[in-house]
């Protein structure tokens, strides 16, 4: 049963009591990002994310609401001391809503569903919280396995929809991604995001007139065996200082840091790096480098917590290990970890090991320098992919 708060729900959230829910919506998700736990190191940021959340859990839900404006009401009228006075309840501020009518009448025998379905209510808000921060955090995986928890347990709820759009959208999945913020849109009619999200797909597929080919099992399998081949030639590429048994032969002499590299070994490394780039983004391992290196805006998470992979994109190229620690270092203190930059560094990483290893002549210069070539191999590679991606979705 539906008890009154300590504190009004409208003034945790921060909204009007006339607040529409689009409003009430925003205004959670600005406070749950504040004060989320894994973000917010304060010692009341527990309990002030489990006030914010209990208060969008009744703000959310129609009936809920209209009880508490009712409760509220009520308490109002008694500290001003004219709820002794009044022989008829107040007029209802939302009639269209019935669940405080329905808990009225309810018979004995149903107090069980009724409960059952108000912990389905408020597990579905949970997870449906969490799915938000997975995918804000760049989960794509795990926010797509919380969506899909919340529609079994509300199969109706719009934001469930949009969420697996938005992951399908990001995974590149087209269609399904139009057939979710579809349904999100049967749903909720008025949802604003879901409906220019589907425009622009819709645009984005129709735009030439004809709907993208779809890929036949000949090109899929020409794909894999592609990438297969691809990563040979990298290792073949990785390993060839050695067994070509390359030697300083003065290109870089001149040059203190890299005088012991040869020319050979420069261009071995730069194509391997850009292969390596172009293998990525071209097997859909990556999202595309202008949604990540230079990183726009991302749903759920604010701007200047996501700076840190523009300046590894830039500070990589002269200090790759400064860069690279600089961003662990962030994204560990924020829980701001993302899964392609994570694969990118990984890679120049295991690249630069190979490298040590197959050229011995000079293997604490390799050490030292070769990350930041590598680096900006794989970054043109990665550009590469994603145009020609592009050219193969038109």
């Amino acid at each position: 049963m539906l008890r009154m708060p300590d504190r009004d729900y409208y003034e945790v959230l921060g909204v009007p009591p006339n607040a529409t829910d689009e409003q009430i919506r925003r205004r959670f998700r600005e406070l749950a990002r504040k004060y989320h736990p894994d973000v917010n190191r304060s010692p009341d940021a527990e309990h002030r994310f489990k006030e914010i959340t209990e208060a969008y859990r009744v703000l959310s839900s129609p009936s809920l609401r209209a009880d508490y404006d009712l409760m509220r009401r009520s308490a109002q009228s008694a500290r001003t001391g004219t709820g002794s006075a009044t022989t008829t309840p107040p007029p209802r501020s939302r009639p269209s809503s019935q669940g405080s009518t329905t808990r009225q009448q309810r018979p004995p025998g149903a107090s069980s569903a009724y409960t059952s379905a108000r912990s389905a209510e408020i597990e579905a808000q949970q997870l449906l919280q969490s799915a938000m921060l997975a995918y804000a955090r760049g989960n794509l995986h795990e926010a797509q396995v919380l969506a899909k928890r919340v529609l079994r347990l509300q199969r109706h709820n719009a934001q469930a929809y949009e969420i697996l759009g938005d992951v399908y959208r990001q995974e590149r999945r087209i269609e399904e991604a139009i057939a979710m913020f579809t349904c999100a849109l049967q749903c909720n009619p008025r949802s604003a995001s879901a409906q220019s999200k589907l425009d622009a797909l819709l645009r984005q597929r129709y735009f030439y007139g004809t709907e993208p080919p779809r890929a036949s099992s000949a090109s899929i399998l020409w794909a894999r065996y592609g990438q297969m081949l691809g990563w040979t030639v990298v290792t073949m590429l990785v390993l060839a200082p050695w067994y070509l048994a390359l030697e300083a032969d003065g290109v870089f002499q001149g040059i203190g840091f890299i005088s012991r590299w040869s020319g050979a070994l420069a261009l071995l490394m730069l194509t391997a790096s850009m292969l390596s780039g172009a293998l990525l983004a071209l097997g859909g391992r990556i999202e595309p480098i202008a949604q990540v290196v230079w990183w726009p805006h991302r749903q759920g998470l604010p701007q200047a917590r996501l700076a840190v992979a523009g300046l590894l994109g830039v500070l990589g190229l002269f200090a790759f290990y400064a860069s690279a620690f600089l961003y662990l270092l962030i994204a560990s203190t924020q829980n701001a970890f993302h899964r392609t930059l994570n694969r990118v560094v990984g890679t120049v990483v295991a690249l630069t090991i190979g490298f040590v290893l197959s050229y011995a002549p000079a293997r604490e210069q390799v050490v030292l320098f070769a990350p930041n070539l590598l680096w900006f191999g794989v970054l043109c590679g990665w550009a590469f992919g994603d145009s020609v991606r592009a050219q193969q979705g038109r």
